[in-house]
């Protein structure tokens, strides 16, 4: 009896365990309808974050169930905001036109302590830097949280799903900043 006691505690231990995650990381983002902006900018994104750990799964052994980006995150979000822009008008093809910097100062993904899963919650914060044609700059932060109740730990494609719709939610906010839209054209 012991023995089938040991077996079900083992197994409903490893059922708590989270493995280590790798996301691919790879935001979308829609031009607003009618933004024709013109004007050509060089982006460059950076990664600003203390530690390239999103987060953790969860679970008994929340220490070792780090998510991470299993691509280069700054890239990513750059190719989002190449793609979004370039929609909206602008050329972003030469490396010697104004700056467009894109700083990625937060990217979190949030379980509540203990060994089960019942909630997600993710943060994504980004700031931007601007130049425009006639030397004057534009500064604007960003911000956008998820939060997501769920019956058991989120799955490997659900979880890189969930940090791509925080991350879209953030550079969505702005593309459709107007100020940065007036300022662009």
């Amino acid at each position: 009896m012991k023995f089938y006691t040991g077996l079900l505690l083992a197994l409903i231990l490893t059922g708590c365990a989270m493995s280590p995650q790798s996301v691919f990381v790879a935001p979308r983002v829609m031009a607003p309808a009618g933004a024709n902006l013109g004007g050509a900018v060089s982006i460059t994104a950076y990664d600003e974050r203390t530690s390239p750990v999103i987060g953790s799964r969860g679970g008994v052994y929340a220490d070792s169930s780090q998510l991470r980006a299993g691509n280069n995150l700054a890239l990513a979000v750059k190719g989002a905001a190449d793609q979004a822009l370039s929609v909206m008008g602008v050329d972003i093809s030469r490396t010697d036109a104004n700056p467009f910097q894109i700083y990625i100062d937060k990217l979190t993904y949030i379980v509540p302590e203990g060994s089960y899963v019942t909630e997600v919650t993710l943060e994504a914060d980004i700031r931007i830097r601007v130049r425009n044609s006639q030397g004057d700059w534009y500064d604007g932060r960003y911000g956008s949280d998820l939060q997501r109740r769920v019956l058991k730990a989120p799955s490997d494609e659900e979880n890189e799903r969930l940090i791509n719709e925080v991350l879209g939610m953030v550079l969505q906010r702005m593309v459709d900043d107007q100020g940065l839209q007036r300022f662009l054209q």
